[in-house]
């Protein structure tokens, strides 16, 4: 998992690969701790999908990436493009089922 510091940064990042995910979090709140220990479980064995993590209380212009409507979140792009986004804390096996299926 790589730290992100910008919306540009991120855009930078995200143009030579097919599978990625980007949490959203505040290391501060309980809900995003339990879904940061769950998104690093559930990438801890994948091989494709890249994993980027931005804490909201440091980088302010990611909002634009999509409709945001809370913090967790767990954004889903496939070349480029936020196909789904998941809010709140989810289970880590959840999260590497929706792995899997982007990796197939």
């Amino acid at each position: 998992m790589q730290n992100i510091e910008s919306l540009a940064g991120f855009r930078q990042k995200i143009t030579e690969q097919d599978h990625v995910l980007l949490l959203l979090h505040n290391p501060e709140d309980k809900v995003s701790k339990c879904a940061f220990r769950n998104v690093t479980e559930a990438c801890y064995l994948s091989k494709k999908t890249q994993v980027y993590v931005a804490d909201t209380s440091q980088v302010k212009d990611l909002h634009v990436l999509g409709e945001l409507k809370s913090v967790p979140s767990l954004l889903i792009f496939l070349k480029g493009k936020l196909v789904n986004t998941l809010d709140g804390c989810r289970d880590s096996e959840y999260i590497k089922s929706v792995m899997n299926k982007l990796e197939a």
